[in-house]
């Protein structure tokens, strides 16, 4: 009797780690922030970078592009932490040891995440990029 073969293609699967995991949802809970900020019209648009990618392989997770005419044609690149530990300082120094140019990081924990947070998640973004919107 012949047997059946599985299916052998590429499946999304979770990673062990549950950091891993967690860092997606944190860029994900930012790009819809910055969703509704295009939306709003406070930014032109942003891009969001790809795994390995070169914004990835320059230490930012967004680039982000402005829409005030002072600044039009200028962009702001973006890094997204996960932190678990509660040592901020060391996350912010080490990403900056690596990657001087970008300025902007914004660190998230668990309570970010959740969807009754994301005001306050608007809100905390608005205040970090706030001198170079609209």
């Amino acid at each position: 009797m012949k047997r059946r073969r599985r299916w052998q293609g590429k499946r999304h699967r979770r990673k062990r780690n549950n950091n891993f995991v967690q860092i997606n949802h944190a860029e994900a809970a930012i790009a819809r922030v910055l969703k509704r900020f295009r939306q709003q019209g406070l930014i032109k648009r942003y891009l969001w970078a790809r795994k390995n990618g070169e914004l990835d392989a320059d230490g930012a997770d967004f680039l982000i592009y402005l829409k005030k005419e002072i600044y039009d044609g200028l962009s702001l690149s973006l890094q997204v932490k996960f932190n678990t530990n509660g040592d901020d300082n060391y996350l912010i120094q080490e990403h900056l040891g690596k990657h001087s140019h970008v300025i902007f990081i914004i660190i998230l924990r668990n309570y970010d995440l959740p969807r009754r947070n994301r005001e306050q998640l608007y809100q905390r973004l608005f205040d970090l990029i706030k001198n170079y919107l609209v």
